[in-house]
């Protein structure tokens, strides 16, 4: 990834650490098939590693956050449970609570701004400023999706990379 990019992510990062708080920050972009993610940033390398793939799953977190274009928020660990494949990682890690804010252009969900923190960390009153912050990154999404052509993915619907 070129440094222009990386260098407003990890600005991104840093703001909505001061304004909302959060143990792990991650970026995601939505295929334009719609079947899969690519993780553009990660703010703990070690056990999120940017640029991995996993896939999309048509559930009901889906139906929120990428065809309603709403904020989900998780409390504690069990809220994602069924949404999450890689919730253990989250709870050993001390991660809890979890908000996944849709990153919208022309009307259309583009990717995600995901902040996980201890649990009960955040609440409702944070999810609109979440979402405003969210939009401001929109053109930085657009600018990454020329890598998509450049990431494998499993037809089967297996991560590539790490898990995020």
């Amino acid at each position: 990834m070129t440094s222009p990019f990386k260098a407003a992510m990890m600005q991104a990062d840093k703001n909505f650490a001061q304004l909302f708080g959060h143990r792990l920050f991650t970026l995601t972009a939505l295929a334009p098939e719609g079947n899969y993610v690519l993780r553009l940033y990660s703010s703990q390398q070690a056990a999120y590693e940017q640029q991995g793939t996993k896939p999309v799953l048509r559930n009901d977190w889906y139906k929120q956050v990428i065809e309603e274009a709403s904020v989900f928020r998780g409390s504690v660990i069990e809220d994602v449970m069924d949404y999450f494949p890689d919730h253990k990682a989250l709870s050993d890690m001390g991660l809890g609570a979890v908000i996944n804010c849709p990153v919208c252009h022309e009307g259309r969900v583009i990717g995600t701004v995901n902040l996980l923190d201890r649990g009960h960390a955040y609440d409702e009153t944070d999810l609109q400023s979440v979402y405003d912050e969210a939009q401001k990154l929109a053109d930085l999404f657009l600018g990454c999706q020329d890598l998509f052509a450049a990431q494998p993915f499993s037809s089967s619907g297996e991560e590539t990379g790490a898990k995020a």
